[in-house]
């Protein structure tokens, strides 16, 4: 595997981290407005105990992130097409969420 290719990986696992980070901020602004949210497992947790959320948004998956930066790691990722396409479709998720949390906001 290529060193350009690792780069724009660890990129992209860099901006799926800022992602999830925005995530958390936007629900939390979001919540305090009075939505509600749609996502089941989050749901549940923020029911359960909004410490958790924050741990879950704020700590947890940004360090499993960060886990997944290794070199190691990354051309273990590659070498598995079914988690490598999972990741692209978890990634583009995330952003258009992002994208369409901040028009929401910027129309609000």
């Amino acid at each position: 595997m290529t060193k350009s290719k690792i780069l724009l990986i660890r990129f992209s696992l860099l901006l799926l981290i800022l992602f999830n980070i925005s995530d958390y901020f936007f629900t939390t602004f979001y919540l305090k407005q009075g939505y509600q949210e749609i996502n089941p497992i989050i749901n549940a947790v923020l029911h359960f105990d909004i410490r958790l959320f924050q741990f879950l948004k704020l700590l947890a998956v940004p360090s499993l992130l960060l886990i997944l930066m290794q070199d190691k790691t990354i051309k273990k990722l590659i070498n598995h097409k079914f988690i490598l396409y999972s990741y692209l479709i978890i990634f583009y998720f995330y952003f258009l969420l992002t994208i369409y949390y901040t028009t929401a906001l910027i129309n609000y």
